[in-house]
């Protein structure tokens, strides 16, 4: 399902309003977790999220959360790091305690991807997911090329990740990160509904590839249209092409 907002910001209210729904169907009793992608998109989403919680508190003490990636590498409590920036985005403004999210920063080792997918599947899964959209068509850190058969894996990030964490976070250039954690594509198409936002005219041609085009690992969130509950919420500029 498609939904076309005139303003981003109208956007980040709508996706701040299914979070919310999403984490307090756990306390009606419905298992499983609401999974987190950091970036441009999601950011304003979870300030939406901790501001309405602000204004109107509500019963947080059953949400349990996870994130679909994070870099390896990263100085603890760095805010560079997805996980870190999970913790001040949403964490700490919710009052969610470190148990009640899966975070990859706790895993280490050749085998963290295995254990983290085991740690999610332990917890009921993913009930939500949400998702940002790159302008290359990745999702996570399922870049062009992702195979759609892979689980969580590690994966070598491309040199305009670390560009781009350079001119964001004022990292020196040793500070980069070259690689992360990944849910892979198998396992993003596991979540119960998925959802998944883009923002721009910079995002048009590749959310229309990903939508309307062939699903190949060229457009890893081509991978989107096997699954039967997905939501695409997009503004004016980013659907201007469909």
């Amino acid at each position: 399902m498609i939904h076309v907002y005139d303003t981003p910001r109208e956007l980040y209210d709508a996706a701040a309003w299914l979070w919310i729904q999403a984490a307090l169907d756990r306390r009606r009793g419905q298992g499983g977790l609401v999974g987190i992608a950091t970036g441009t998109t999601t950011a304003p989403i979870h300030e939406t999220v901790a501001r309405l919680y602000a204004v109107a508190p509500f019963d947080t003490r059953a949400i349990a959360i996870c994130a679909v990636d994070d870099y390896a590498g990263m100085e603890a409590g760095h805010i560079a790091s997805c996980s870190e920036r999970i913790r001040r985005q949403l964490m700490r403004p919710l009052g969610l305690a470190e148990e009640q999210a899966l975070l990859p920063d706790r895993f280490t080792g050749s085998d963290a991807p295995l254990q983290y997918e085991d740690a999610v599947a332990r917890r009921g899964g993913v009930r939500m997911q949400m998702l940002g959209l790159g302008e290359d068509g990745h999702i996570g850190f399922n870049y062009p090329g992702a195979s759609f058969g892979e689980g969580a894996h590690w994966v070598d990030l491309p040199q305009s990740t670390g560009d781009t964490l350079r001119r964001l976070y004022d990292l020196p250039a040793e500070k980069a990160p070259t690689h992360g954690l990944t849910l892979g594509i198998r396992s993003i198409l596991m979540s119960r509904r998925i959802v998944i936002a883009a923002t721009g005219a910079r995002k048009a041609a590749i959310v229309r590839d990903a939508v309307l085009g062939p699903v190949c690992e060229r457009v890893p969130a081509s991978a989107l249209q096997l699954h039967r509950d997905v939501a695409w919420l997009l503004d004016k500029e980013a659907a201007s092409l469909l």
